[in-house]
């Protein structure tokens, strides 16, 4: 029995491997060919405050409901702040998103070395797995999505479509991980899967910054800190709220119903990424 759950362990690993690369490689292909086929649509790069500009000029910034403030110096008073900021074409999408991307995954991962003590590995083991291999990968993962997010410039379609693709990939592990506490997980599969759960973690936290930093650069001037801090906070909130909460939820429905919460709480990232695919109707500020 014992050898029949490893060779499933390592089954699961190597579909998990080869899924993510599949993933990853058809990410940069189905992109590359929908860039080259929106020929109607032009986007400005990332270092000039990538702006979408649509040959229906019906959607502007500027109309008689413009907050007027000193372009000089680019001072508001902080109610006309708030009001500009929630009138920013994507930012209450991204307040949710950035709110509810990592829920999933971060509760994973702050339970997970608990989990492992609770099954009898030595803790020493286990600081190793989740201080050495899990933060190596984790670096890996941010420096490949500074990479992937860079191959476009970072035009906004690309970033989302980004964390679309590493949200779906970021399943198997936790898909894995799941079955596997309903049965037993080795110390070989937990390292395993704490290294793809890093890698694609990173990835998403390097697009979703971009994200945010790019949606910063196209609120109005004055507005500009304010409406980044906010992202940051609503980031910081979500990730902070799932880690309170995941040993309370660990006592009351156990270890294996935990984490297939998780795989259901990152399983809802998916589609609110996709409704930030649809291009938000520009408000009037």
């Amino acid at each position: 029995m014992a050898e029949c759950l490893l060779q499933l362990e390592w089954l699961f690993t190597l579909w998990g491997s080869f899924y993510i690369v599949i993933l990853i490689l058809l990410l940069l292909n189905v992109n590359s060919r929908s860039c080259s086929q929106h020929s109607k649509r032009t986007e400005v790069p990332y270092a000039n405050h990538t702006t979408e500009i649509e040959n229906n000029h019906d959607h502007t910034y500027g109309n008689e409901n413009q907050i007027q403030n000193d372009h000089r110096t680019g001072k508001l008073g902080a109610i006309q702040i708030v009001k500009t900021i929630f009138k920013t074409s994507d930012f209450l999408w991204l307040v949710c998103c950035v709110l509810t991307y990592k829920l999933g995954e971060q509760g994973v991962v702050s339970m997970l070395p608990l989990y492992l003590i609770d099954q009898g590995i030595p803790q020493d083991q286990v600081g190793v797995i989740f201080g050495i291999f899990g933060q190596v990968f984790s670096i890996a993962g941010s420096t490949v999505g500074g990479w992937i997010v860079g191959l476009h410039y970072g035009q906004r379609s690309w970033l989302i479509k980004v964390l679309l693709w590493t949200s779906y990939a970021r399943l198997v592990p936790l898909v894995s991980l799941w079955f596997l506490s309903l049965t037993k997980l080795t110390k070989l599969s937990v390292v395993i899967l704490e290294c793809f759960i890093q890698l694609t973690g990173g990835i998403i936290t390097t697009a979703t910054f971009t994200l945010m930093m790019l949606s910063s650069q196209n609120s109005t001037p004055g507005t500009m800190a304010t409406h980044c801090a906010v992202l940051a906070t609503a980031e910081v909130l979500g990730k902070l709220t799932m880690i309170s909460l995941s040993g309370i939820l660990v006592d009351v429905v156990g270890y294996q119903c935990f984490f297939g919460l998780c795989l259901v709480l990152a399983l809802l990232a998916i589609p609110i990424l996709k409704a930030g695919l649809v291009s938000p109707k520009k408000k009037s500020l």
